[in-house]
């Protein structure tokens, strides 16, 4: 990373996953690596299966908040655009609050 070799840190990220699948650390570079390659689905997905790993992770529940990433639709088998899923939503982010 500090040399920008992307594409290098990207093999060694997923290298390193791939000896050491159960280290959450290990997916919060992978994440930082595709931020820096400007690869935000990537980044997402890579912190997404760190969540699963260690899903009590403060540094991969920081950068999912700092991704903003979005929930599920309240109704999954109607599309997010529905406005029976946007009213539920607005609902839900409500209750939450």
């Amino acid at each position: 990373m500090r040399d920008r070799r992307i594409r290098e840190g990207l093999k060694l990220c997923k290298h390193s996953i791939e000896l050491e699948f159960y280290q959450a650390e290990n997916y919060v570079n992978l994440a930082r690596t595709y931020l820096l390659a400007r690869d935000r689905k990537g980044a997402v997905k890579a912190v997404r299966a760190g969540l699963k790993i260690d899903r009590n992770n403060p540094q991969l529940l920081a950068m999912i908040k700092e991704l903003g990433v979005r929930g599920h639709p309240v109704l999954p088998f109607l599309d997010r655009s529905n406005p029976l899923n946007k009213l539920l939503g607005r609902l839900r982010h409500a209750l939450r609050g």
